[in-house]
């Protein structure tokens, strides 16, 4: 674990498998449109996945999540529910990580999740995550941005999100970090239309992204 910026705490996992088993449900507790705010076991998650979510179902019904994300973002309060208990019997990788952010109850803290070698722009993607969170002047510039993308765009942007399980309270989150970074990933990985307006929303979000990461360093 390493802390990135002030508040800002960055989990390298050796592998996929491992990240993903061990953030799956603090980030479903987060941010999926079907579990988002409950309380839930690893097998109630599973049999929803494979029932709702589209490579699972095209894999004919094969829980597919440890493949499906190869990266993730919490904010710091949604593990609450976990240390209190809520969440009991934890994992041993559940354990493990809850113990990495002991000492950061009851501040204002973000964590982000990847693994060696990943695809580098998750590692920007998800740090856009953190800013999005930690960072008044970055949301409030990210949102703007992306606002003011066309109809047809955030139409796109919205299915392709719905289609994938996220929750519309992240769509702003999430789609200022997809514009950021992930691009190249949309339109060559899940077929999605990439529009010149989208192509000038990215430029500006690196821009604004940039320049605070630079200041900060």
């Amino acid at each position: 674990m390493k802390e990135i910026l002030e508040g800002l705490l960055h989990f390298q996992y050796p592998n996929q498998r491992e990240l993903a088993a061990t953030f799956l449900r603090p980030q479903e507790h987060y941010e999926s449109s079907e579990f988002k705010g409950k309380i839930f076991t690893l097998d109630e998650f599973k049999k929803w996945y494979v029932q709702n979510y589209p490579e699972a179902i095209k894999a004919g019904g094969k829980f597919t999540y440890y493949e499906d994300w190869d990266g993730f973002n919490i904010p710091g309060h949604i593990f609450n529910p976990f240390f209190e208990g809520k969440f009991n019997p934890l994992s041993k990788r559940e354990k493990n990580l809850l113990g990495m952010l002991e000492d950061r109850k009851g501040e204002k803290f973000y964590t982000i999740g990847t693994f060696d070698n990943g695809d580098p722009t998750d590692v920007t993607h998800e740090i856009s995550h953190g800013l999005f969170y930690l960072n008044p002047d970055y949301k409030r510039k990210a949102v703007e941005i992306v606002r003011n993308l066309g109809v047809q765009d955030n139409k796109r942007l919205h299915k392709y999100l719905s289609d994938n399980c996220y929750n519309p309270e992240v769509f702003d989150d999430e789609m200022q970090a997809y514009t950021l970074a992930s691009l190249k990933y949309l339109e060559e990985e899940e077929g999605v239309k990439i529009t010149p307006g989208m192509k000038l929303a990215s430029l500006k979000l690196n821009e604004i992204y940039n320049k605070l990461l630079k200041a900060r360093k």
